[in-house]
C-alpha cells in the first residue's frame, strides 16, 4: 500500500505540484493494492499500457473482468483495452 510518505518521495522525483499530488493522494485511497502499481507508472508517464490499463481499470470500477466484458463500442480506448484473453479454468486443460 503506497503511504503518504511513498507519495511524497515519489512527488520530489517526478516534480509534481501539491494540487496534482492530493489529487493522486485522493485517487490512490480508492485504489485497490493490487492495481496501484499500474496507476503509479501511468501517473508517473513510464508506460503508455499502464495509462491505458489504470484508465480501463478505473472506468469499470477496478473489477478486471469486467474490462473484459466491456460494451462501450464508442470509447477510443475499447480495442486497445486490456485483459481481452481472459483464461477460463475450461482452457487450462
Amino acid at each position: 500500500m503506497m503511504t503518504l510518505t511513498g507519495v511524497k518521495s515519489k512527488r520530489k522525483r517526478t516534480g509534481m505540484t501539491a494540487k496534482r499530488q492530493a489529487a493522486i493522494e485522493e485517487r490512490l485511497a480508492q485504489i485497490p493494492d493490487l492495481y496501484k502499481s499500474i496507476y503509479w507508472r501511468a501517473v508517473e508517464g513510464k508506460s503508455m499500457r499502464a495509462s491505458v490499463n489504470a484508465q480501463c481499470l478505473e472506468c469499470v470500477g477496478w473489477v478486471r473482468a469486467e474490462v473484459h466484458l466491456c460494451t462501450d463500442l464508442g470509447c477510443p480506448l475499447y480495442s486497445k483495452r486490456p485483459y481481452q484473453r481472459i483464461k477460463h479454468k475450461s482452457d487450462e486443460a
